[in-house]
């Protein structure tokens, strides 16, 4: 596994694991490029702009892995129409992810780790899936200041998800990601 990228909970016997370990490990590459080639012109994660920079980065690093993949894709939901942020085809398993980013500090009660994972299973759950498609909340926690309470507050929310990463450097730049799924796997 790339350095850059450290599994902190996950089943790694998983289909799900063997699905994106190729994934994550080519985003964590990209995100370190991105990092050492603009660290100068920009001093923080690209997790700081906004949640299309950070799907692209996923996008990005599943189609060097190898996947077909999509961004903003239209999916059916119960109440209606909608998209997902990322479509994501691993041999005969389809993903569909709902992104979420919290803002700089994972405590708050409004764009933090929790709001956010609530956030993103509402519209997870709000579509139909089967033991070959599934949705999945994924949740980036960035901060621009990684202080030893916000990294323990970081890892203790893994026990509240599926999956739970960290990509990147163990400074102010790298990210934590957590997953949750719907579907088939329940």
């Amino acid at each position: 596994m790339s350095s850059n990228l450290i599994c902190i909970k996950g089943e790694k016997s998983s289909q799900f694991y063997k699905d994106w370990k190729p994934w994550l490990e080519e985003t964590a590459d990209f995100y370190m490029r991105f990092l050492n080639n603009h660290g100068g012109e920009f001093s923080h994660s690209p997790a700081h702009e906004h949640e299309q920079a950070i799907v692209s980065l996923f996008q990005a690093g599943s189609a060097k892995a190898g996947y077909l993949s999509l961004c903003e894709v239209e999916i059916e939901r119960r109440e209606g129409g909608g998209r997902c942020d990322l479509w994501m085809i691993c041999g005969d398993r389809q993903y569909w992810f709902e992104f979420k980013r919290t803002n700089y500090n994972p405590k708050l009660s409004v764009w933090g780790l929790e709001s956010s994972l609530i956030s993103a299973m509402q519209q997870v759950n709000s579509s139909e899936y089967d033991d070959k498609h599934f949705g999945v909340a994924c949740i980036v926690g960035a901060t621009d200041l990684m202080t030893e309470d916000r990294e323990d507050f970081y890892k203790g929310f893994s026990g509240k998800v599926d999956y739970a990463f960290r990509i990147g450097p163990c400074d102010d730049t790298g990210m934590f990601i957590y997953f949750n799924l719907s579907g088939g796997y329940n």
